[in-house]
């Protein structure tokens, strides 16, 4: 058998393409299916911090923080109690408000089926109402974030769709 020094036969060249064809089709495939899933996880740990931030924040302030989504508006909405002292009409002082991503439902759960908007309170003593929230995305990943009553802790888990 004679030894070549001069390169590659087309065969081995042909083979060499194929195989990053291949591994680049996958890769593609893999990163635009998993967009659904990247956009729902980024909503859900948003959605947390808002929440944690109120736990925080009622008792540093020793005022009760509301954060409400209302399901019909597709919107979510972070309220502080307004202890001004003064004759003021409103009750809740608006803190932040974010609308829920085209893609991305609130799912019900047991807390919410019969009722346009879900509430869930902090005291300043640092409980909470407490329960869980659903987000689903088109694809029909389902993500929950459960809001212990007792300790108000925030947490995200990863559902059964």
């Amino acid at each position: 058998m004679e030894v070549r020094d001069k390169g590659v036969t087309l065969i081995e060249l042909l083979v060499v393409l194929f195989i990053i064809g291949a591994a680049f089709a996958l890769v593609g495939v893999t990163f635009f299916r998993s967009k659904e899933d990247i956009d729902l996880k980024t909503f859900t740990r948003e959605v947390s911090a808002s929440l944690r931030y109120a736990r925080i924040r009622a008792v540093a302030e020793k005022k009760i923080y509301a954060f409400v989504i209302s399901k019909d508006e597709k919107i979510c909405v972070l309220y502080s109690e307004n202890i001004t002292g003064e004759n003021d009409d409103d009750l809740w002082k608006k803190i932040s408000s974010k609308k829920i991503p085209e893609g991305i439902e609130l799912e019900d759960s047991e807390d919410n089926k019969k009722q346009d908007i879900l509430r869930i309170d902090f005291s300043p003593e640092g409980g909470s109402t407490g329960g869980e929230i659903k987000f689903k995305n088109l694809k029909g990943s389902v993500i929950q974030i459960i809001i212990e009553q007792i300790t108000g802790r925030v947490t995200i888990q990863k559902a059964q769709s």
